[in-house]
């Protein structure tokens, strides 16, 4: 006689949407087993995990020993996913064959993913049910051994797309992993924060450790970074990992010929990739797991492409910091090591590069000693940026020099410079551009030799006040040299004891600011045309001359400045004027600051262009 059994309960195609794989394996086995001909317990186990033990998916009533159940195996499409074990007196020997309406369940449809077509899920639920609802009292061997395998074929129905799906699912998840990490990686060109990243970004999800190795260009191994899962071992793991004489250095430098190899070392599971780029290995990705928790195929082929994609991007900031290294000394033999000492004469500087490290810029200062004593400041600014513009540079500076130490008129060498870079512009020029600079030159002549006492006036354009200063190398006013000519009043030879003529000739370039030591800020000077552009007939050089005294200053600038944008907004000639009002009684070098400051500030420390400032004052 069979004892009183459970209301078997239909488990719809909406019911087992809901329920989970082992809730819906454990209502079946329970209902299998209430369905056996005497009392009896059933235990269903899916394959062996990762770990190599077989999981219990679900058990109903009390279990014996397994050499007296009856096993079942569940076999899908893909394999075997499980085993049902049955323990019942009377219960047939063999599993025999599966009916045709059985077969006919595990033939999945590969577009609905095999486990929830309600077509088939409606034909076993009527199979089953419709069995289970027989009275068992009258059933033969055939029709038990047809229901154990019907529902068989329905448990591995649902172990083999729940095996599907967490496939699936670890698929996903490695390829997320991996477009994280190397979006992570991407994100820096920094090769010390890049690979202090690549050491944690695995841990502890991929492994329990992890250890990034450099190749050095003499062969051996350096310890790059580490990652732990245990914050306070990832000191013994640095002293282990970057020990010569150790286990773990002896595997790296045999696996350096390799892609990938998996080990043990120390008794652990390990598996070493190393980081190749450009047909060169450029160290070893190390990831170790505590013993018996193997690596996994897929698992191996991830840290694969790990290593492959960090190899890029180390390379990638090497290239990036030879990049920086040659700019940066490219750009360095563009300006001054370092300010001259000029008696009577306080000088100040400061550059800041719009893409500091990434390329050359245009923008350009020196100070060259006359023969006379005197000196030349100049500040340009080369059109274009990279090889081309220091190559302009480098020719305009090598003119200047040379003519700045022959003679001391400066529209004439403005006249030579502009011959020299005009005829190097007749050669092939690889990026399309003019070859061509703006310049400002402003001669400090020595200290003694007093030139007109008249104050700046304004630029061409504008009508000038009777005593404006000196001009030449372009049209003159009226008079030999001012309306006070050479000579000085006796009563003013004490004030002007201090102050230094200056000489200015411009080139395309924004006007000098001249500071005086009540805070006006007026611009000198008479605009020229641009260097390597026109003809000797059509260029013109003017100079002006004009007295510093004490406590004043000459500030001049590049186009960086005035340009800086903030939106639509430039900083413009008004806050240029404005700053330089406020620097009243500074030193040249906090002149310098203060300006380039301003204009940065202005433009959210986004600058478009180069700045550079050139401040002489005489001190008070």
């Amino acid at each position: 006689m069979v004892g009183p059994r459970r209301p078997a309960r239909l488990l719809s195609s909406t019911l087992t949407r809901v329920l989970s794989v082992e809730e819906e394996v454990g209502e079946l086995l329970a209902q299998l087993v209430d369905a056996l001909p005497s009392s009896g317990a059933g235990l269903v186990r899916r394959s062996h995990n990762r770990a190599g033990a077989a999981e219990v998916v679900a058990a109903f009533g009390s279990t014996g020993s397994e050499r007296d159940a009856r096993r079942i195996p569940l076999d899908s499409r893909d394999g075997t996913v499980g085993e049902l074990l049955l323990w019942s007196p009377g219960l047939p020997a063999s599993t025999g064959r599966a009916p045709t309406g059985a077969a006919r369940v595990c033939q999945l449809d590969d577009d609905a993913g095999g486990i929830h077509d309600d077509a088939i899920h409606g034909d076993v639920h009527r199979d089953i049910h419709g069995a289970v609802r027989d009275d068992m009292d009258g059933a033969v061997h055939g029709d038990l051994e047809e229901r154990i395998q019907l529902v068989a074929r329905w448990m591995a129905l649902a172990l083999g797309g729940a095996h599907l799906r967490r496939v699936e699912e670890r698929r996903i998840g490695m390829l997320s992993f991996l477009a994280e990490a190397s979006d992570l990686l991407a994100g820096s060109l920094d090769t010390d924060r890049s690979l202090a990243l690549l050491a944690r970004l695995p841990v502890p999800r991929l492994a329990r450790w992890c250890t990034v190795h450099l190749l050095r260009d003499d062969g051996a191994i350096k310890l790059a970074a580490v990652g732990h899962v245990d914050e306070a071992a990832a000191g013994a793991l640095s002293a282990w990992a970057d020990d010569p004489a150790g286990t773990l250095v002896a595997h790296l430098q045999a696996a350096l010929t390799d892609t990938v190899r998996v080990a043990t070392v120390d008794g652990a599971p390990t598996v070493i990739a190393a980081m190749r780029a450009r047909r060169r290995v450029l160290g070893v990705l190390t990831l170790g797991r505590a013993a018996g928790n193997n690596f996994e195929a897929d698992e191996i082929e991830l840290l694969t492409d790990l290593a492959r994609r960090a190899a890029f991007t180390v390379d990638n900031a090497r290239l990036f910091r030879q990049q920086v290294e040659v700019a940066g000394e490219l750009q360095a033999g563009l300006l001054p090591p370092e300010l001259p000492h000029i008696d009577g004469i306080e000088l100040g500087s400061s550059y800041r590069s719009a893409r500091a490290g990434l390329e050359v810029g245009g923008d350009f200062f020196d100070l060259v000693p006359d023969p006379d004593g005197g000196w030349t400041i100049i500040i340009g600014d080369v059109c274009g940026k990279g090889a081309e513009a220091a190559n302009v540079t480098g020719v305009a500076r090598a003119v200047l020099r040379l003519l700045a130490g022959q003679r001391h008129n400066l529209p004439d060498i403005m006249m030579d410079l502009n011959r020299a870079l005009r005829d190097t512009a007749s050669y092939p020029n690889p990026a399309g551009q003019g070859r061509f600079c703006t310049l400002a030159a402003a001669q400090l002549r020595p200290a003694g030799e007093l030139g007109p006492p008249s104050e700046p006036g304004p630029p061409a354009d504008e009508p000038g006040p009777p005593d404006e200063p000196e001009r030449s190398g372009g049209p003159r006013p009226s008079g030999a040299r001012g309306p006070t000519g050479l000579a000085r009043p006796a009563a003013r030879s004490e004030a002007r004891s201090v102050e230094r003529v200056v000489s200015i000739c411009m080139a395309g370039h924004p006007l000098p600011v001249l500071v005086r030591a009540d805070g006006t800020a007026v611009f000198v000077a008479q605009p020229g045309t641009l260097l390597g552009v026109l003809n000797d007939e059509d260029a013109i050089f003017p100079e002006v001359r004009v007295s510093l005294r004490a406590g004043d200053a000459l500030v001049l600038y590049t186009d960086g400045v005035v340009e800086a944008r903030r939106g639509r907004e430039l900083f413009g000639e008004e806050r240029l004027l404005a700053t330089l009002r406020g620097c009243a009684g500074m030193s040249a070098q906090g002149i310098a600051e203060r300006l380039r400051a301003a204009a940065e500030r202005f433009a959210g420390g986004r600058l478009r262009d180069d700045v550079a400032v050139l401040a002489a004052r005489i001190p008070t």
